[in-house]
């Protein structure tokens, strides 16, 4: 799995960030946990993902990039926003994965 540095959280999330994190990487199942990761058709920004998918292996090892967690599909949904919104106020662009992979680029 490959994690964004700048992981972006929802506030229900946050209470329990790092028990999450730990059952995503082993493949524990959870109930109403949305992971937000890179489109995996290369065209779209997003997409928004169901922690169950992430039981079976071939999921598993496909998944793009992990770019934020959410508690209940409503948070996950407002993180994109806020993706989207903060992609905007920076760069004035909608270009939502090429500001994802400048952030990465550019963390040193």
């Amino acid at each position: 799995m490959k994690w964004y540095p700048y992981l972006y959280v929802g506030e229900n999330a946050e209470k329990k960030k790092n028990k999450i994190i730990r059952r995503l990487k082993t493949g524990t199942g959870m109930i109403d946990i949305w992971v937000i990761t890179e489109a995996a058709n290369g065209v779209d920004m997003l997409d928004i993902i169901s922690s169950a998918w992430l039981k079976q292996p071939a999921v598993r090892r496909n998944l793009p990039m992990i770019v934020g967690i959410a508690k209940g599909y409503e948070e996950a949904v407002d993180l994109v926003v806020k993706i989207a919104e903060e992609t905007w106020r920076h760069t004035g662009a909608c270009d939502i994965r090429g500001y994802l992979r400048d952030r990465c680029a550019n963390r040193n």
